[in-house]
C-alpha cells in the first residue's frame, strides 16, 4: 500500500486530479490499466457526478481509438464492460460532512475493502477540512 498526498492552492485541479484518477484505476488492463475500482471520501463536497461522467467518457472514446488501432477481439471485449455505467458504479463515494463522519468511514473502511477486493484506489479529498471547520 502507498500514500500519496496531493495539495495545492484552492482552485487548481486536486479534486479534478482524484476524479482522474477515480476513472483511471479502472481502464482495463489488456490497455494497460488495472481494472480496479475506487473508493472517493468527500469531506468538501466539491465531488461532481457530471465532471466524472465528462472524464469517463472522454475515456471510453479515447480507449475506443486505441482499440480500433489494434484492431484485437480483446480490446473490443473489454470495451463491452468499460461502460459509463459501469465505469460510475464502481466509484463507491462517501460524502463525510464532520470529523466524526470521517473518522467513522475510515474506521468502516477495512471491512468495505475486504467485501470489494477489487478496489485499488482509496480517495480522500479534503483530510484536513473536516478538522479545520469543526473546532
Amino acid at each position: 500500500m502507498k500514500t500519496t498526498e496531493i495539495c495545492g492552492a484552492p482552485g487548481v485541479g486536486k479534486t479534478q486530479l482524484c476524479m482522474q484518477l477515480a476513472v483511471d484505476v479502472q481502464i482495463p488492463e489488456c490497455f494497460g490499466g488495472v481494472a480496479g475500482e475506487a473508493v472517493f471520501i468527500d469531506t468538501e463536497g466539491s465531488f461532481m457526478v457530471d465532471r466524472v461522467v465528462d472524464l469517463a467518457t472522454a475515456c471510453i472514446e479515447h480507449l475506443q481509438l486505441i482499440a480500433e488501432k489494434h484492431k484485437g477481439e480483446e480490446h473490443q471485449k473489454a470495451l463491452e464492460d468499460f461502460t459509463l455505467d459501469n465505469i460510475l458504479s464502481h466509484i463507491y463515494y462517501f460524502r463525510c460532512r464532520d470529523y466524526t463522519e470521517l473518522l467513522a468511514q475510515v474506521y468502516l473502511l477495512p471491512d468495505f475493502l475486504s467485501e470489494h477486493s477489487k478496489v485499488r484506489l482509496v480517495i480522500v479529498d479534503g483530510i484536513a477540512f473536516p478538522f479545520r471547520h469543526d473546532l
